[in-house]
């Protein structure tokens, strides 16, 4: 009797302290949103729409929101978006929108826009060829933006955010490229490499085939057809990409035609052998980036969602613990963690939530680290 009345009072104690820490974790969150207030500057409407030119012929379309007054202190940061995605991944409506939530709150944000992603074009005139892979965005486009940046603000340091692949890019670029350059980082549901086990990434490889016959897939349009037919976009999509509890399904479906882009088969077909050789490497097979994680030694933020079925907090965990940065933090978004949702890809940038939970991360990571 005595021994069974200690373990349930010892139950008891269990259960008050994690109750105790889900408590305190949720406080902090608001003391975070309280002490960053959502509405400090003046911004534009738009943004301003500058032109970085490339080597090789692309005029790459950069977004710039300048509030009014600049935050003391800080520097511009520029925004990365995911694959298949451009800079609706951080720019809509004040509720929805990262850039216009850090802009609110007195930073300089710039959001860029690969080749082949939103207004980037063509110097030309000429039809996009669909022939590119990550290091086109690494080795070209990447660092003529963040120079377009460097020369209208004469700023010497940058910070960047970036979504999913956005936060790829930044892995590889602090790996490869100048990273004295970048100030912070932050990186938003963005692995190294797909090595975790994930049962609905690997039934993508039977498709693999259908890459090779054509150079490109045509995901604007297909989001169109589900559109004009009244269609879902299917549970495995909603699966893969976001908790249907925590998104306004209203907005996505109107933000959804402006926001994907049509994607490139050999860039896919790097994504797909990441999933078969359990690490990310270049498209020629020359470096390998999960391998040269320790190069990064740039302060960085990591934020995973609880129920993220394309990026999994694991494989966000194999990024914290392979770069050798002295000032690093990983958060995991979910309700276990004292989050009032749990988060999947997408709702991390656009959920309901997110305006009160998730930007305010960014924001205290790049304001006062």
């Amino acid at each position: 009797m005595a021994d069974s009345f200690k373990h349930n009072n010892v139950s008891k104690m269990k259960r008050r302290v994690k109750t105790l820490i889900k408590l305190l974790l949720f406080t902090s969150n608001l003391l975070l949103l309280t002490c960053f207030p959502v509405h400090s500057a003046e911004i534009p409407a738009s943004p301003t729409v500058y032109w970085a030119a490339t080597q090789d012929g692309w005029e790459l379309a950069v977004h710039r929101y300048k509030p009014e007054p600049l935050r003391e202190n800080s520097v511009p940061v520029v925004m990365f978006n995911g694959l298949g995605a451009n800079r609706y991944n951080f720019e809509s409506d004040d509720r929805h929108s990262m850039a216009r939530f850090l802009a609110h709150n007195g930073l300089d944000v710039w959001i860029g826009e690969c080749r082949g992603m939103g207004l980037s074009r063509r110097a030309d005139g000429k039809k996009a060829d669909y022939l590119w892979s990550f290091e086109d965005f690494i080795l070209t486009d990447i660092p003529a933006i963040l120079e377009k940046v460097k020369s209208e603000t004469k700023a010497r340091q940058l910070d960047w955010v970036g979504h999913s692949m956005g936060g790829m890019e930044l892995y590889a670029y602090l790996e490869r490229g100048d990273a004295s350059l970048i100030r912070r980082g932050v990186a938003v549901a963005s692995p190294v490499s797909f090595r975790i086990p994930n049962d609905i990434l690997a039934s993508q490889e039977k498709l693999t085939f259908l890459l090779k016959i054509f150079n490109r897939v045509p995901v604007k349009q297909l989001i169109k057809v589900f559109l004009l037919f009244n269609m879902e976009f299917g549970s495995t999509f909603s699966i893969i990409q976001y908790n249907q509890d925590n998104l306004d399904r209203n907005f996505i479906r109107h933000l959804a035609p402006l926001a994907v882009e049509n994607l490139p088969a050999k860039l896919l077909l790097q994504f797909s052998n990441a999933l078969k050789d359990e690490s990310f490497a270049a498209h020629a097979g020359n470096y390998d980036y999960s391998a040269n994680l320790s190069r990064i030694q740039n302060p960085i933020l990591l934020i995973a969602g609880s129920l993220d079925n394309l990026v999994s907090p694991a494989s966000v965990l194999e990024v914290y613990n392979g770069v050798s940065s002295p000032r690093k933090k990983m958060v995991v978004a979910g309700r276990g963690n004292g989050f009032r949702r749990d988060y999947g890809h997408i709702d991390l940038l656009m959920g309901e939530t997110a305006l009160e939970e998730i930007f305010p991360l960014v924001l205290d990571w790049l304001v006062k680290q």
